[in-house]
């Protein structure tokens, strides 16, 4: 998706929702799952300058740039049908500026198939020095699986090897979003 492109998205899916912050009481009409909820906010607030530049010029506030990251990427894994679990990434530069992004992954119900060669591929082709990963669980769990908790190690794994960092994995469901940095998987 080019910038421009992912500004337009930005801008249209709501950056007026409310920003995910860890110790922020949970709706709990709109977020069944308060845990994974609140587990989210340290390091999704520190993606703010990720958003692309146009999206700076229309969001008043940190609090509206960090939700309006949130929910580009929330809205980007859980696109309907969002059936199966579908992967997608992020790529920043050094002062964690938007470089571009790119799915990095499609699945079944319960597991992803990771696109490694062409994630790192892309990564090293935009020069990024920083990336955020997102999918989804379909199954309504925001936890962490084996599976997803073995595939970030090695992603991180090679990441380090190309001097790339993994700033965070971020699960969506439709109710919550886990932060893997923030509950200190990485």
């Amino acid at each position: 998706m080019s910038p421009e492109r992912a500004s337009s998205a930005l801008i249209a899916i709501g950056a007026h929702r409310r920003p995910v912050r860890s110790g922020q009481a949970c709706d709990r009409a709109r977020y069944a799952d308060a845990r994974c909820f609140g587990r989210a906010g340290g390091t999704v607030g520190t993606m703010v300058m990720l958003v692309p530049p146009p999206v700076h010029d229309h969001a008043s506030s940190h609090e509206q740039r960090t939700s309006a990251m949130v929910n580009y990427l929330r809205n980007v894994v859980l696109t309907p049908p969002a059936l199966h679990e579908r992967g997608h990434a992020i790529f920043v530069d050094a002062q964690r500026a938007f470089l571009g992004d790119a799915g990095f992954g499609m699945g079944s119900l319960g597991t992803l198939q990771l696109r490694m060669r062409a994630l790192f591929g892309e990564a090293l082709r935009l020069g990024a020095s920083g990336i955020i990963l997102a999918h989804n669980h379909p199954s309504g769990q925001c936890q962490p699986s084996g599976s997803d908790l073995t595939a970030t190690r090695q992603l991180q794994d090679v990441a380090r090897a190309l001097d790339i960092t993994l700033i965070d994995h971020l699960i969506f469901t439709n109710r919550a979003v886990y932060s893997m940095r923030a509950g200190g998987l990485l």
